[in-house]
């Protein structure tokens, strides 16, 4: 902590004297660039609140558990630890929701263990994807749907390359 405000000074001192160098008025650009990021924020608040909101319901409802007991058979079949399921279903959902329970695997199966290893290479190789579009894609309506089917589709094929290509590092 004691590192980031000298790191943070020296660079707002270089911005100042870029501003300066290059004739710019550093005050006026901060300005519009506050006022040009609420604009944007006018876009985006709206869906990140409700995505949000939907990971809080689905977190403390019970709803994740009662789809990972679900689809824990198949995925045990398929060679996806038991354990691993709730974390896959959570990621696109919550970043921080997914770490947690990457935490948790950690405990319970230990850090060498080929499902904390695993769940790793899932955590690493997926995106909090409806997160990552309620915030770039807020504004744009028309195209969405197209989108969230994509980025879903591309977080499975992820989860099954996973699976099928960890076995080989571990």
């Amino acid at each position: 902590m004691r590192l980031a405000f000298p790191i943070i000074t020296v660079i707002f001192l270089l911005f100042c004297v870029w501003g300066a160098v290059k004739k710019v008025d550093v005050l006026s650009a901060f300005v519009k660039g506050v006022k040009n990021g609420i604009e944007t924020l006018k876009f985006i608040f709206p869906n990140l609140l409700f995505v949000l909101s939907v990971i809080f319901v689905v977190r403390s409802s019970g709803i994740m558990d009662a789809i990972s007991s679900f689809v824990s058979p198949l995925s045990s079949a398929v060679g996806i630890p038991p354990e691993v399921v709730p974390m896959a279903l959570l990621r696109p959902l919550s970043g921080s929701g997914s770490m947690a329970l990457l935490q948790d695997i950690f405990v319970s199966c230990g850090p060498d263990s080929y499902t904390a290893f695993l769940a790793s290479v899932i955590s690493a190789s997926t995106e909090t994807t409806f997160y990552t579009l309620s915030v770039y894609l807020g504004g744009i309506k028309e195209k969405l749907g197209k989108v969230l089917f994509a980025a879903l589709l591309l977080d499975f094929l992820t989860l099954i390359t996973a699976t099928v290509v960890t076995p080989f590092f571990f």
